[in-house]
């Protein structure tokens, strides 16, 4: 089967106080980026500076991560609902985020917003790596997987429903869940309290 057929990624990209810990295997802010700009600064010209609304990160600040000890994010679709329904990441860390499709329909995992407002770095889906890491929603065939591996750059709430379950002008009615990315105080930036 063709990998266009088997991976069907539909359509382009059109709180509180918290300090990133201090973990060996996660390396810190400042190495990611160079001394004259902040996280947040590169971040949000990544942001502003990409045509296709997808954050692009500096591959100096790629390079660092050891992908075999980031945190995974498991996300199960069973009986046309998403668990766990609330996920919760923190900005400027990185994921693997993997969508078990546990039934015997194919359901996408549709959240426009919040793949605008992480960094894709890899997408693969039943183990075939897709070709185009800017997209609006990942659909998932029946038993399969699909894992994302991003990095949460820009803070807020995001819903995320079942693209397979909507129809233009009705709401979703299954599936449906919120991530937030909490947002990460820069430890350059001492005025934030």
């Amino acid at each position: 089967m063709a990998l266009s057929v088997l991976l069907p990624l539909l359509s382009g990209c059109s709180s509180g106080n918290l300090t990133m810990p201090s973990l060996d295997w996660l390396p810190s802010p400042t190495d990611w980026f160079s001394e004259e700009a902040t996280v947040d600064q590169q971040i949000s010209s990544a942001v502003s500076n990409g045509s296709s609304g997808c954050v692009e990160l500096p591959a100096e600040a790629l390079r660092k991560i050891n992908w075999t000890r980031v945190p995974e994010i498991d996300i199960r679709v069973r009986n046309d609902e998403f668990e766990p329904m609330v996920i919760t990441l923190r900005q400027g860390w990185p994921y693997i985020m993997t969508i078990h499709n546990r039934d015997f329909d194919d359901h996408g995992f549709h959240a426009p917003e919040f793949f605008e407002s992480v960094s894709v770095i890899m997408t693969t889906i039943d183990g075939q790596r897709a070709s185009n890491n800017c997209y609006d929603s990942v659909t998932v065939p029946p038993r399969k997987s699909a894992a994302i591996r991003l990095i949460a750059a820009v803070d807020g709430h995001y819903e995320f429903n079942d693209s397979s379950s909507i129809i233009p002008g009705f709401a979703a009615t299954n599936a449906i869940g919120v991530i937030n990315i909490e947002l990460r105080e820069d430890p350059l930036d001492k005025t934030m309290k």
